[in-house]
């Protein structure tokens, strides 16, 4: 596994820990069903997603058009962790069911906007993982 396999790992680690803590002190105040503040943080997430995406290809120099394995590398981690914490560690996230269910489900609504925006950004420059996303035809 290459170096920066390791450091998408890591910021992946990171990243899931900040978000655990944050679902777990914002509290049934904010993760409760019918929360208009439960809905605006969903909709903040792509663009918080995009600045922790260009964020962190500035910090590794990795290219925008390489994007989609690194953070496809960040967001499983996160992913796996999640799982952990949901099926071993309930009270990491809160301490009512709908908490749980509602902090589990905007994670996984975040790792879907990060790998779509490493899509997109992969995509805005024409390549996609080093080859083109269009056929040139040839005039004979």
């Amino acid at each position: 596994m290459s170096r920066n396999s390791w450091v998408f790992i890591a910021l992946g680690t990171f990243f899931w820990i900040a978000d655990a803590i944050f679902i777990r002190f914002a509290g049934v105040e904010l993760f409760h069903f019918g929360s208009i503040w439960l809905i605006g943080l969903f909709l903040a997430t792509p663009l918080v997603g995009w600045v922790l995406i260009k964020t962190c290809l500035a910090v590794t120099g990795i290219p925008e058009e390489q994007a989609l394995k690194p953070i496809t590398i960040l967001c499983t981690t996160g992913l796996l962790l999640n799982g952990v914490a949901i099926s071993q560690y309930r009270w990491l996230y809160g301490d009512t069911t709908e908490h749980l269910l509602l902090g589990a489900a905007w994670l996984l609504w975040g790792v879907g906007v990060l790998i779509i925006l490493a899509i997109y950004l992969e995509n805005r420059s024409g390549t996609r993982s080093g080859t083109p996303t269009h056929e040139t035809r040839s005039t004979s």
